[in-house]
């Protein structure tokens, strides 16, 4: 989700305007799809979203703070409202020296990973066949009676705004996947496992070659 800005500085200014002298705002969304195969079979496939805003007041060198996972104006002007008023109330506690903020420069920016191919743009039956393979060709060796094969995808879009007019948002994609083969055989059970993840697209998966790396799990070491 991507705020309107206009509506972010909208409601700083009603922290202010309800007699916070200092205010911040952080939202977040979270997106996670994974799925898991077992001998080429779907284990696990699922999707969730997560999302979050929450906001600090200073009121008299005291801080208050209040979220709501809720994603509409109303209730984040409620939530402004309510971190405003634990503020004053937390400022009826005299503090010896106060509380206050040190010098800190305005910051805007924004990062985006670098990423060559959306992994969310990529079809639930493009991914699936990649792992299918990786659990053929694990089951090909002699003694492997279990193939397991996975991979996950993460985004966090992260929005930052302040009264001191600080503005950064981020945007981190992450992706990686594994397989595992568990083989029986001359009186012995082996497991073995090959995973990795990174801050990159679904090109990340691709270049991990899990259908390569799955032929290699499965086969006998050549001492045994």
């Amino acid at each position: 989700m991507r705020p309107d800005p206009v509506a972010l500085d909208e409601l700083l200014q009603l922290a202010q305007a309800k007699g916070a002298h200092y205010a911040d705002i952080r939202l977040t969304n979270r997106r996670m799809e994974a799925l898991a195969l077992r001998n080429g079979d779907v284990e696990n496939a699922g999707s969730t979203m997560e999302q979050g805003f929450g906001v600090r007041a200073m009121v008299d060198g005291a801080w208050g703070f209040a979220g709501t996972a809720r994603m509409d104006p109303a209730a984040w002007r409620v939530a402004v409202g309510e971190a405003v008023a634990i503020a004053r109330a937390s400022a009826r506690q005299p503090r010896p020296g106060g509380t206050a903020l040190a010098p800190e420069p305005t910051h805007v920016g924004s990062y985006h990973t670098s990423v060559r191919r959306d992994p969310f743009a990529v079809s639930w039956e493009d991914r699936s066949e990649l792992l299918r393979d990786a659990c053929a060709r694990m089951r090909q060796a002699p003694g492997v009676h279990l193939a397991q094969a996975m991979m996950s995808m993460w985004r966090e879009n992260k929005h930052f705004v302040s009264t001191e007019g600080s503005r950064i948002e981020q945007e981190i994609t992450e992706a990686g996947a594994g397989v595992t083969a568990l083989a029986r055989g001359y009186g012995d059970v082996q497991r073995r496992s090959f995973s990795d993840f990174g801050t990159a697209g679904y090109e990340f998966i691709e270049g991990l070659d899990l259908p390569g790396r799955a032929a290699t799990l499965g086969r006998r070491p050549s001492n045994c």
